[in-house]
Parts: C-alpha cells; structure tokens; sequence
C-alpha cells in the first residue's frame, strides 16, 4: 500500500521565523537537551514542560512510537519527524497486558477509562445487545422512557448501560440508563429528535451485555477491561491497545504544521484546534481510530490547510470545521467514517467524511472518501468549491441524506458555492431500525436554503433514490452538464426532483445539458413538486438526454397541493406540448437492431487524462456520432457510448446491457459463500498494478497471501483453502494501484 513504507523527512517551518529543532526519539532520555539526533529527549510529557518559540520545530524519530498529548501553546511551531522509515506514531492508547481469565472472558487493569479497544489493529465491538441489529421500542413518552418485551431483566438490569435509539432517519442519538424494571427503561437526557415507537435501538457499554467473541466492556469505577476474546485465543498473545486520551494534539494557536506523523486511538480527536486559528497546515499525516473526530477546527478559522493525510476509522467526523474561511480540504483519503451506530457523540446525525458547517471561499477538492454512515462531504455556507471528489458508499447507516450536502437556514448562508466533476457511486441509504417507508438517499443534495448554487460536471451513479434532490426553500440552482446513470432502483425516487414554492419564489431553477439514463423501468426521471396552490413551469429545463430501457417513457411527474397533492405524468412529448420547456430536449438515438441497450459507461475518475482504447469495437454516443479507436476522457469525467449495431468491424451485440469496467478496482463477493473448504475470489485491474490479495481472521491476523505480484489489467481469480481454519468469519482485503478494498467472508465447517 502506497502509505505503508515511507521516507520521513526533516519538517521546516514556512512561517518566516528562525528555527530550532527539538529532537524525540524512544531511545532518548529526558535530561539530555534535545537539541540534536544524538541528544533526544525521550517523551512528550517532556516536549509539553519545555517552552518553545515561535520556529521551533519538534521532530520525532521515523518508527518510533510516541503515548501522549501535544498540547502547542506557543504559535509558529512545526511538528514533524526525522530518520527514515515508517511515520513516528503519537498514540492515545496505552497497551493492555497481564490478561487473566474471569469466567468465559479475560479481565486486564488500564491505567484510565478506556473508550475504544483494538486487538492487532482492529476495532473490537463494545459489548452490546442485540449482538447485531436494533431492538423496536413498544411504548415510549417520546423523551425519556421506553418500553420493550426484549429487555425483560430484573430491576436495575441495564442501569449505565447507553441506549442508542434511531430518533429519525438522519439521526441515532445516545442517552445512558438511570432505571431499569423489566420492560421499562428510563434514561437519564431526553432525547433531543424524541422516541417513536416502532423504531429501534439497542444497550451497550455495559458488562451485563458482554456474551459474545470480539466484544469487551471497561469499568469506569476501576478501569478493569473485561473482553472475550476470540475462540481458542489468548489476548496475552496479540497487542491490544486501549483508547484513553483526548487528543494527539491540541491547540489553540495560529501558524501551526503538523506533517508526516501518524497519530492512533484517540479518545476525541486526533488534531484539535480550538479558538481562531490561521495558517494551520496539516500535511501527509495519517489518522486511524479517532474515537470521534480525525481532525477537527472547533472555532473561526482562516487560511487553513488540511493535504494528503489519510484518516480511517473515526467515529462522526473525517475533518470538521466549526466555520472557516479561505481553507483547502485536498488529497485527503478518508475511509471508514461513522460506521458504529451512535458512537461518536450524543447524537450522531453528523458520521460524515468531511464536514464545513459554514463560512465561505473554502475548496474541497481531490479527496478519495469511501465507506461513510452518513454524509460524505458537508459544505454549507457560501462561494465555497467542491470539486474532483472521489465518493462511494455513503450513507451506510442513515437514509435521509446525499453523498454531497448543503443547508442553510436563518443563521447560515449556503449560496453561490460550486458542487463541479465530482464522481459519486453508491448511495446507500440505510432504513435498519427505522420503519419501512420514505427515505432520501442522494447523490447531491441542495437542502432548504440552498440558492444560487451550480452543480455542473458530476456523475452520480446508483444513488439509491436521487441523484439530485432539491429541497423546498432552495432556489435558483443551475443544474448542468451531469451524468445521471442507474439512479433511483430503490423504488418511489427520481433521477431529479425539484420542491418548490411559487407562491413564495422558491424554485427558478436551471436545468441543462444533463443525461438521464435509467437502467430499468422501474427508474424514473424527473418530479417537480409545487407546494402551492398550481403547478408553476420550473425556470428553465432544456438541452437534456432523457435515456430509457423503452423508446417513450414517462420522463416527468407534476405534483401540487391546492388542499391534497394532485399529479400527472407527462412524455417528453407532451412535456414539451404543455410547458414550452426541453424543446431541444431529446431521447437519444438507439439500436433498433437491440431492444436492449448494450451500453459502456467509462469513467475516469483520476487527477490525469485517460485514454481508452475502444478496440476493434465501434460505439455511437449520444448524439449517434461514430466513436471508434481511442478515447480521450479528461480527469473526473464520464462517458456513455453505446455498441453500434450497425457497425461492422464489431461482434454482434451481447444485448445484456452490461456495463464497462469503471476505473478503479473491483473487488468480487467471494462464491461459494459460506464456504467448505475452497471457495473463489473475483477481481478486476483497471490498469496494471502491484497487486496484494491477503486474508485475515476476525482479529486481524493474516491467515493467507493469495496474490503478490505485478498484474497486467484484466480480470482475475484466486483460490482459497485451509483445512486447518476454525469455522467463523473472515476478511479479503485486495491492494493495487493506490486503492484498497475488502470484504467479509463465511467459513463453516
């Protein structure tokens, strides 16, 4: 993997000061001076007693590891490493040994309350119950108290215990138990979206809860950690590391790079900066297991700069800002965010990828954001630019959301902010613990307030209900030049649908220039939705590739309300007849020789120009022009062709409708799956690679190497068996060409 092995460098400092460096190194020791590689200190209790000024750089040996808190007190300080080697790591966890047997678990003291607990790198569950899944609530007074059949223990059963409820579809909230008797259970905060029955939740963060492999519980009375530890496993053989301080750094001052460091397990934040900072920069770090926040900007900042780090397995937040002005959010490759329902924070609506909750002139652009609960990037606020994003799988754990996001309301402004060329795959949109019905799973998502914007050059495939939702209150938003494809499949969703309210001038959008094109009947185009008394023409709509599996489908749906909502479906056609709008608007041209359309969509969805190599095959695009030989496509864009059936240098069509390789990896479900004792693995190169294909038990051991060579771009099959394995679940996790990816796997015997 690109960030496993790398050459640390000296840090400088660019703020204009004269500069003394401060050396750390595990071999160091705290009386010497620190002022050379020979004389180090050792520790950051001793970095946090020395007073530095402003240019002074601290720097940390390269595959050192550092327990602590850097708390910067002085402005115009770099942190950053020497040597060579891996980054130095500045952990907040401390290691957990001395593990002996307390009935079917394992009980160690920590020198804290641990909040989070890794063994060998990966994330063990906080005991809950259910083990998986949500529990419904059966009565509740909407606040404070519930009931459920489920939890029919004995009074005081489930006392500090936390309850983690789904209060509505963008939210889970946290609230910890005061009373328990039998089915009823009273918590000690209302919760703030309230309780509806119907909905789920589930306990955790009690001993009473701890009945299964992989979970552990802490006792904040006497720090003692109680875990049950995998089948046949003793934890006195794997490193376990609990989380138990805040921060990696805190600090509220100004002029500050941290750069080239790792920093894990943290309780709170990773790096934390509070007041009015400027001139942060935070360069190439790597950021894994934030409690709650990878980095995060708590007050008013200015000039800020967050690069090429990468940050996995945090809890609520990639990288949050309070409110920032002229910041940059670029390169950052974010993954795994807000995936443990409630955790995080009381209520944790946010589990976002990066988050701007206002401010203005801020770019966000060429982050690479993978597997989120909610929102993958948060961008309120005005004249901000979000651009050549690479985002797939979003929200995994809530439903009522977009890939990307925006909202205003009476105290912060979203307007005139640019959402342009940003690749999105993959919306998710989770109902688990919510009762069956509405929900909004978008690609782009303009919320209320939301005015002024352009939304241009995207591509947005497979979001779940939308791939643009325009929210009542939002207005005058130009919609142009996007690539809609396999869009709204989860039934009731459109490719685009726009509210709006005549009567209070909401509405005024534009829409041009963009392609629609459904895979399946059952994906539909466009809704306007007037909440006035009459359907109003919406702005301006014209110069759009309507593309369905039919020749004439049912492009546009009408709803208004004068006292119940009334609707019409409308062609385009007829579209065209009533409004005066699409008229260059048009269904493209199609094989008639091929009722189903054998289609490729090529995206490039890299920072260089790509060129596709079309063979022997000729296509048409949309416009039926020939398309033959190679394909230029520029960066973070997408093309449809279409198999020409007339061509006839080409095979006859396969008139599957399957689609081309996108352009990154692809890494298949393993079959059979479960398996005894072999079972296959599927991959897919789009370009030629290193590739490493490796299998790891529960706990993170690697148990198999299956691949680890250079491979020509293709598609590819590997072999898995070990007679010797114990029944249980497994992960693959594929490597090649800077992207990673992995999936679970059964073995049952």
């Amino acid at each position: 993997m690109r960030w496993s092995i790398l050459l640390c460098f000296l840090a400088a400092t660019s703020h204009g000061f004269a500069q003394t460096s401060h050396y750390v190194s595990s071999e160091g020791d705290d009386s010497w001076d620190g002022s050379s590689v020979s004389t180090p200190w050792k520790t950051i209790s001793k970095v946090n007693s020395v007073l530095v000024v402003p240019g002074d750089a601290i720097l940390f040996r390269c595959g050192d590891v550092f327990q602590g808190q850097l708390d910067v007190r002085q402005s115009g300080i770099t942190l950053g490493s020497y040597g060579s080697g891996q980054k130095p790591i500045i952990t907040g966890a401390v290691q957990l040994t001395g593990w002996s047997r307390y009935g079917l678990f394992y009980v160690a003291k920590a020198s804290a309350t641990v909040k989070n607990l890794f063994a060998n790198g990966v994330q063990m569950t906080l005991a809950r119950y259910p083990n998986s899944g949500f529990l419904p609530v059966e009565t509740t007074n909407g606040s404070t108290t519930i009931t459920a059949t489920a939890i029919n223990q004995p009074s005081g059963y489930w006392v500090g215990a936390n309850l983690r409820v789904r209060s509505t579809l963008f939210t889970f909230e946290t609230s910890a138990v005061s009373s328990s008797n039998g089915p009823a259970i009273t918590l000690s905060n209302a919760i703030f979206f309230g309780i509806k029955a119907g909905w789920g939740f589930y306990l955790d963060n009690t001993l009473a809860a701890l009945d299964s492999a992989g979970e552990w519980y802490c006792d904040p009375a006497t720090n003692s950690v109680y875990f049950w530890a995998p089948v046949g496993v003793d934890p006195n053989t794997l490193t376990i590391e609990g989380s138990v301080l805040d921060f990696g750094v805190n600090s509220s001052q100004s002029n500050i790079t941290v750069q080239n460091l790792e920093f894990r397990c943290q309780t709170q934040a990773a790096l934390r900066f509070g007041g009015a900072p400027s001139n942060i920069q935070l360069l190439s770090n790597k950021i894994f297991g934030a409690f709650v926040n990878g980095i995060q900007f708590d007050g008013t900042s200015t000039s800020c700069t967050v690069s090429n780090n990468i940050i996995q397995n945090a809890g609520k937040f990639g990288v949050t800002f309070a409110s920032a002005s002229s910041c940059t959010i670029l390169n950052n490759a974010i993954k795994n965010i807000g995936l443990v329902p409630g955790y995080g924070a009381n209520w944790t609506g946010q589990m976002q990828g990066i988050n701007l909750e206002t401010g203005s002139r801020n770019t966000i652009g060429s982050n690479t954001i993978d597997s989120v609960g909610y929102i993958g990037i948060r961008a309120d606020g005005s004249y901000n630019l979000v651009e050549n994003n690479v985002i797939t799988n979003v929200l995994m754990k809530l439903a009522d959301g977009g890939a990307i996001y925006t909202y205003a309301d009476d105290t912060y402004l979203s307007a005139f902010s640019t959402i342009r060329n940003n690749i999105i795959n993959n919306v998710v949109g989770n109902m688990d613990g919510a009762p069956p019905g509405w929900k909004v799973a978008t690609g782009i998502y303009l919320d209320y307030g939301s005015h002024d914007m352009i939304v241009e050059g995207n591509t947005i495939m497979r979001a779940d209900c939308y791939a643009v939702y325009v929210s009542i209150g939002a207005y005058r938003n130009a919609i142009l030049n996007n690539t809609f494809y396999d869009c709204a499949s989860g039934g009731g969703g459109y490719f685009l649908s726009i509210n709006q309210d005549t009567t209070k001038n909401y509405g005024c959008n534009v829409i041009r220039k963009n392609i629609f094109y459904a895979k399946t009947t059952a994906e539909n185009f466009v809704k306007f939705q007037d909440w006035g008394p009459t359907f109003q023409v919406p702005g301006s709509s014209d110069s759009n590739y309507y593309c369905a599996p039919t020749a004439n489908g049912t492009p546009f749906n009408t709803l208004f309300k004068p006292s119940g909502w009334i609707g019409k479906d409308y062609s385009l056609v007829n579209w065209k007849i009533v409004t005066g709008q699409d008229l260059l608007s048009r269904v493209p041209w199609k094989d008639p020789a091929n009722p189903v359309w054998a289609e490729s969509l090529l995206v490039n969805a890299t920072s260089i120009q790509m060129v596709v190599n079309l063979g022997t095959f000729a296509y048409r695009d949309l416009d039926s022009n020939t398309v033959t030989g190679n394909l230029l496509l520029p960066p973070y864009s997408s093309k449809i062709l279409i198999k020409d059936g007339f061509a006839k240098d080409k095979p006859p069509p396969a008139g599957n409708g399957s689609v081309q390789r996108l352009n990154y990896l692809i890494l298949g479900q393993n079959y059979p799956n479960p398996f005894n004792p072999l079972t296959e693995i599927s991959y897919h190169l789009p370009i030629d690679a290193k590739v490493r294909l490796e299998v790891f038990d529960s706990i993170g051991r690697m148990v198999a190497r299956l691949v680890d060579e250079n491979q020509k771009a293709g598609d590819y099959q590997a072999a898995f068996t070990n007679p010797g394995l114990a029944s249980g679940v497994y992960f693959y996790r594929l490597s090649a060409g800077g992207f990673t990816e992995t999936k679970k796997m059964l073995l049952i015997k």
